[in-house]
C-alpha cells in the first residue's frame, strides 16, 4: 500500500533563514492556499523580507504566509515527480537589510485537489462543514491516482500532502527545511 505524508516546516529550523516581514497591499494571499490555478503574475508590490545576516539557507522556507517557499535545489529534486501537479512561481524574496532580491527561490502551488480524507477516521477540528485543522489524518489509497505525488486533500485545502517517493528523494538529497507527518490509509 502506498504512504503519504502532510508536508510540514521541520520545527528546528530556527538557526536557518526564515521570512521576517512582508507587503502584499491589496494581493489576496490566501490564493496559494486554495488549490487553485493563479492566472494572473504575483504583483511587484508583494515583497517577502529575509534576515540574510545568517547564512543558513534551507531549501523550504518558514514564513508566515503559509506560502511553500522553495529553493531551485527542491524544486529540482521534485520536478520530474511533481510538475503536472503544480504552478511554480518565481518568490517575491529581498534582503531586509538592502532590499536586494534573494534568487533562486519560487512559490510552489499544488493546484491537484483530492477528496482523499476518511473524515469518519481522521481528527480534526471544527466540525465536517468546517474543518479548521486536521491532526490526524486517514486517506482513501484508491482516490489518490498513482501517477500523484503532491495534492492538497478537497476536505482541508490548506494542507499539503506528498508521497513517499518525495519523501524518499528529499531524504536521499538532505534537503533542509521539509519534515514530514505519515498520515495513516485506508482501502
Amino acid at each position: 500500500m502506498r504512504k503519504y505524508f502532510q508536508l510540514v516546516i521541520d520545527p528546528s529550523l530556527d538557526k536557518f533563514c526564515h521570512v521576517a516581514d512582508y507587503t502584499i497591499e491589496a494581493f489576496d494571499l490566501t490564493l496559494f492556499w486554495k488549490g487553485e490555478k493563479i492566472q494572473d503574475p504575483i504583483p511587484s508590490s508583494v515583497k517577502l523580507f529575509v534576515d540574510k545576516k545568517t547564512k543558513n539557507m534551507p531549501d523550504l522556507m518558514g514564513n508566515p504566509l503559509s506560502w511553500l517557499l522553495c529553493s531551485k535545489r527542491l524544486i529540482d529534486c521534485w520536478y520530474d515527480y511533481i510538475n503536472q501537479d503544480v504552478q511554480i512561481f518565481d518568490a517575491p524574496i529581498y534582503q531586509i537589510q538592502s532590499n536586494i532580491k534573494v534568487k533562486n527561490y519560487f512559490i510552489l502551488n499544488p493546484i491537484s485537489c483530492l477528496k482523499s480524507v476518511n473524515l469518519d477516521r481522521s481528527t480534526y477540528i471544527g466540525d465536517k462543514e468546517d474543518i479548521r485543522t486536521i491532526t490526524e489524518y486517514y486517506l482513501y489509497n484508491n482516490a489518490i491516482p498513482e501517477s500523484t505525488n503532491i495534492f492538497r486533500p478537497k476536505e482541508f485545502k490548506q494542507e499539503i500532502i506528498v508521497s513517499e517517493k518525495i519523501v524518499k528523494i528529499s531524504r536521499k538529497a538532505n534537503l533542509i527545511g521539509p519534515d514530514y507527518i505519515e498520515c495513516h490509509t485506508d482501502l
